[in-house]
């Protein structure tokens, strides 16, 4: 709980206090403070949910960003392109190109240059919530804390508990 308390301080007093230059130095310092927290074994579902929220709004922040919140899943996105009328269910397969990142590292994990064919059904949350925000030839930014990507379960090269964003295009929707 004090590092939960602490960093909560620390995000408060760079939001009102610092100007630009600063704050992407102390950015930098509580994304590690924020890694160091997640190593904590006593922490409990829903402080590690806080904190994801906390590291993926501080990516936002940094990056100079606008994006919107879903409220009801904690899912961060940015339309580009907002596409047809014709938007994926969560039963639809969807056609994609995608490129997906570590918020932590920076580093490129997955990529999908052509059209490759998915079921929405069997995508991480942040996917499924995401993708139906657009339509056809839409693309967005997703911005997903790890309670919404793979948890704090590994995931192909990935470490437990990886806030990750992704910029998807959807080429076709399959309904």
């Amino acid at each position: 709980m004090y590092c939960l308390q602490t960093i909560h301080i620390y995000f408060v007093a760079l939001n009102k206090y610092y100007n630009k230059k600063m704050k992407r130095y102390l950015v930098a310092l509580l994304v590690v403070g924020f890694s160091a927290c997640k190593k904590d074994s006593n922490v409990t579902q829903e402080q590690r949910n806080k904190m994801d929220d906390a590291i993926v709004e501080a990516y936002i922040t940094q990056n100079n960003i606008v994006a919107q919140k879903d409220s009801a899943s904690g899912l961060y996105f940015r339309i580009i392109e907002s596409g047809n009328s014709t938007k994926p269910l969560i039963s639809s397969n969807v056609i994609v190109k995608y490129i997906g990142y570590r918020m932590d590292t920076g580093s490129k994990f997955a990529e999908a240059s052509t059209g490759q064919t998915l079921h929405l059904g069997g995508l991480i949350k942040g996917w499924q919530i995401g993708l139906q925000k657009i339509g056809e030839g839409g693309m967005i930014d997703l911005f997903i804390p790890s309670y919404l990507a793979y948890g704090n379960m590994p995931y192909g090269g990935l470490p437990p508990n990886s806030n990750l964003y992704y910029r998807v295009h959807i080429l076709t929707v399959e309904n």
